[in-house]
């Protein structure tokens, strides 16, 4: 089969209905919270098969999807979170091995780090080992030798490192090695958002040049910030107005977390405590993105749907044949105050009636000329714009196989 370099062509052919370069130039990348799990649970159950996990010794988490050449130290969520309250759940195993979640009185959050260990069970044995090994550390000397000693024999750590996914700092006498692992590294940056806001100095001046701490607001501790200097903040939002209210950039990868010096808002993700707001958003997102994934959509696409912008032109433009379904879907989940550019409850019988438009036969003829045949019979037949445009998102989800 002759090689087609189907994206020029696409581009070359009908850059003309589709105008955002992004939507070409990120076709294959995932925004999915969960897939880099998928992948560290796969390692993690192939070191445990193999009895590879060091004893007495820690495990350092790799990068993954989402934190792209950033791997992380990891730990149980809830029980080493001094500082939760809003997010505070904790994962008990019980006697028949089962893993249970117990979220704290106060929580309005479900913690998304607890929510994985709940769901993967390597995730879980890794961060109860790493658990494990700190116990038995006498001293925070003792735990940053073996942080080092980690961190040294993971091959895949370049120049930057998260400090917890999955934690956070349980004691002053953890938190102490940490500083003494960044100080012995200087040529990593480190990070770590953290609502252990009692165990840091009251200036960030204090600490390590190369170890960047983000508060995570929500905690027991969020008064205490009202005294500490020159650190920034993390607040979750539920949309991006939300965040443009409070003046706050939303960072969808963290580098505003690991180099920046300003505060920054995180849209909610995760699993949510059912029958809350926060809960049925994520169940809309997590029905809605595998859609807008398997019809081609771009990770600036999915991103902008999760942060509210321009969700009525992404979705009819991606899935104009399902806007019915996905903008009802929003009305009967009672979110539709949270999204402000779909149609309401009254406009929605305009789709039902929508008319298509008729395919320019010269632009058909254009396209279908440059395609391999191999392309053109995996097609269904094109008599309408929308048509071509189905067409055109089905190449671009089949790109690797032609």
């Amino acid at each position: 089969m002759r090689k087609v370099d189907l994206k020029k062509i696409i581009k070359e052919s009908i850059g003309s209905l589709i105008s955002e370069t992004e939507y070409y130039s990120k076709l294959f990348e995932s925004y999915e919270d969960e897939i880099f799990c998928e992948e560290e649970n796969i390692r993690l159950s192939s070191l445990l098969e193999e009895k590879k996990l060091p004893e007495g010794e820690f495990v350092i988490n790799k990068p993954n999807s989402k934190l792209v050449d950033i791997p992380s130290f990891n730990i149980p969520a809830g029980w080493t979170c001094p500082g939760a309250d809003l997010c505070m759940a904790k994962i008990k195993k019980g006697d028949d091995g089962s893993r249970n979640m117990e979220v704290g009185k106060s929580a309005a959050l479900k913690c998304f780090a607890a929510n994985l260990e709940q769901r993967y069970p390597a995730v879980y044995n890794a961060v109860q080992h790493n658990f494990r090994v700190l116990k038995d550390a006498k001293s925070a000397e003792q735990i940053a030798r073996k942080l080092i000693r980690a961190i040294k024999k993971a091959d895949f750590v370049k120049n930057k490192f998260r400090i917890h996914v999955h934690g956070d700092f349980l004691n002053k006498e953890y938190f102490d090695a940490w500083r003494i692992v960044a100080n012995y590294m200087p040529r990593i940056q480190f990070y770590a958002y953290t609502k252990s806001i009692h165990l840091l100095p009251k200036k960030a001046d204090d600490m390590p040049s190369n170890f960047n701490i983000t508060l995570s607001m929500g905690g027991k501790f969020d008064k205490r910030t009202d005294d500490m200097e020159g650190y920034h903040k993390a607040h979750i939002v539920k949309t991006k107005e939300e965040a443009d209210n409070l003046g706050l950039e939303i960072d969808y990868d963290d580098s505003l977390a690991n180099s920046g010096n300003k505060s920054f808002a995180l849209l909610l993700h995760g699993g949510q405590i059912a029958g809350t707001e926060n809960s049925k958003l994520v169940t809309f997102y997590n029905w809605l993105t595998p859609k807008l994934k398997s019809a081609g959509a771009s990770i600036t696409d999915v991103k902008r749907i999760k942060a509210k912008m321009r969700v009525a032109d992404i979705v009819t433009k991606i899935l104009p044949d399902q806007a019915e379904e996905i903008y009802s879907r929003i009305h009967r989940s009672k979110l539709s105050h949270l999204f402000d550019d779909i149609p309401s409850k009254q406009d929605l019988s305009k789709f039902k009636n929508r008319k298509k438009t008729p395919i320019d036969p010269d632009k058909l003829k254009r396209v279908i000329d440059k395609l391999p045949k191999s392309v053109v019979n995996k097609l269904e037949d094109i008599e309408t714009e929308e048509d071509l445009m189905s067409a055109i998102l089905k190449i671009k989800q089949n790109l690797k196989k032609f």
